[in-house]
């Protein structure tokens, strides 16, 4: 059999006649070759091209009359000549009926392309070897674009591999975890095959769930996990729902380190705001002693001048005083009692708050409406605090003939709006970016502590409000308090 190969594989012998190829089989596959833009050729035994399909198609630049009659080598490259490489080729086609080849080969004048070469034995009847069908394709644009998309698979997993954080994907349906970089795979230690698993608290996972399904993303979401070692750590986790693919993509960060430091800060916040809290009401409690004194002084010294005056600036300083540690007081309450919602009724609360004012300034003129229902739920305590503050600031920088204040209260886009109008004072546009500071004093001159606004600020910021303040000098100012 070797030697009968090695006898009709001899391309040396170019002087025998070509065998005949014509049954229906060939015509057939001639035609779609030449509907899918491939060249294809007909061989005889020896390699020798005895037909082609070049005048529909022109892949490797040759016309039909420039290749009858040559060896099908004229499209290999030296080397692969060199080493007999076609003698393979046809041998594989003669055993197993077929051979395909992908490499680099040679057009006319010996440009390269990369080709896909697939080879068919022709037999007769009689089941002997006629000859081949060589097939050729230009597949260069194919292994360009796969080389380039190796590459850029090669960089992501690079990436993937190699980020600071841990990226996974997981199963929408069952929250499986399909795939899993080795950041992830060290955060969350051994629960890696589901992430379920991997939240300590049940209830935990369910809230995710319904947050996830909803929003179709989650940013920041925090969750305590405990691994198999008795380990706990704290996670945070980014990501985003792809329906149409049941799958979930995210990325997991761990920060345990910055919840344990977070954790200490709230620790230290809660033990100086009971220390705070504490010493105010230790410290009101003398303040109210000397205020009762510097009472009995005056009543004993009522005709002596410079003891009431004294008398008088001492009990401005301590009522300062009080009024500060009052202040902070509201400030740790705010930081620290939950927020309790109840019937706060306008036209009730309104008249007492500003009986508060009246003693101290009788000349200041007050017209209060209440274009709504009147009766809003909020918290009590809070809400007294913010209108106590916004007043006293209305009548304290408003103190002169002709003072007025302006209260109305209504309702837009379903929320609570309280506009305080005065005409005093005012304040200019640089002061007024300095108003919701801490200790921060507009007026100099004037009674406070700088705790009012920034008090107001905080309050509503708890109760989902917001304040904005209008102001011109000389010409008074607005304040309008939204509520939800």
């Amino acid at each position: 059999m070797k030697k009968h190969l090695k006898n009709h594989l001899d391309l040396s012998k170019v002087d025998a006649p070509p065998s005949p190829v014509s049954t229906e089989a060939d015509l057939h596959n001639t035609f779609v070759s030449i509907l899918d833009g491939h060249e294809e050729f007909i061989l005889s035994i020896e390699g020798k091209i005895i037909g082609s399909n070049l005048e529909a198609v022109n892949l490797t630049g040759y016309e039909e009359w420039e290749v009858i009659g040559k060896s099908f080598t004229l499209f290999y490259l030296p080397e692969e000549k060199t080493d007999k490489l076609y003698l393979e080729h046809l041998r594989k086609a003669e055993v197993y009926g077929k051979a395909v080849y992908e490499g680099w080969k040679l057009k006319k004048r010996g440009i390269k392309f990369y080709s896909r070469l697939r080879f068919l034995s022709i037999r007769n009847a009689l089941g002997e070897l006629t000859g081949y069908r060589m097939n050729i394709s230009d597949i260069t644009h194919k292994v360009v674009y796969n080389g380039k998309l190796l590459k850029i698979k090669e960089k992501y997993l690079g990436i993937y591999n190699n980020a600071f954080v841990g990226i996974m994907t997981l199963s929408s349906e069952d929250f499986s975890i399909i795939h899993s970089n080795s950041k992830a795979r060290q955060i969350l230690g051994e629960k890696t095959d589901n992430l379920k698993n991997s939240f300590e608290l049940a209830h935990e996972f369910e809230i995710f769930k319904k947050q996830l399904l909803e929003n179709e993303a989650i940013h920041g979401f925090e969750f305590k996990t405990r691994l198999l070692t008795g380990e706990e750590k704290w996670i945070s986790f980014d990501c985003h729902l792809h329906s149409a693919e049941n799958t979930i993509e995210g990325v997991i960060i761990d920060i345990t380190q910055l919840k344990k430091h977070e954790l200490e800060i709230l620790k230290l916040t809660k033990e100086v705001n009971t220390f705070i809290y504490h010493a105010s009401h230790e410290l009101r409690s003398p303040m109210s002693t000397i205020l009762g004194i510097l009472n009995l002084i005056s009543m004993e010294k009522k005709d002596d001048p410079v003891v009431t005056n004294y008398a008088s600036m001492i009990r401005e300083r301590v009522k300062s005083q009080d009024q500060l540690l009052k202040d902070l007081t509201g400030v740790i309450y705010n930081n620290t009692a939950p927020i309790h919602y109840e019937d706060f009724n306008f036209t009730v609360e309104l008249p007492d708050i500003l009986r508060e004012f009246k003693d101290a300034y009788p000349e200041v003129e007050t017209e209060t409406k209440v274009l709504m229902a009147s009766i809003i739920k909020t918290d009590m305590v809070r809400m007294r605090t913010i209108l106590r503050n916004v007043l006293s600031n209305s009548f304290k920088y408003n103190c002169h003939v002709g003072a007025k204040i302006e209260i109305s209260v209504s309702e837009e886009n379903s929320k609570t709006n309280i506009l305080i109008k005065d005409n005093g004072i005012g304040m200019t546009d640089d002061q007024l970016m300095m108003i919701f500071n801490l200790f921060h004093r507009s007026h100099e001159g004037y009674p406070g502590n700088g705790l009012g606004l920034y008090l107001v600020k905080s309050i509503l910021t708890n109760l989902k409000g917001e304040i904005k303040i209008k102001s011109k000098k000389n010409l008074g100012t607005e304040v309008l308090l939204i509520l939800e």
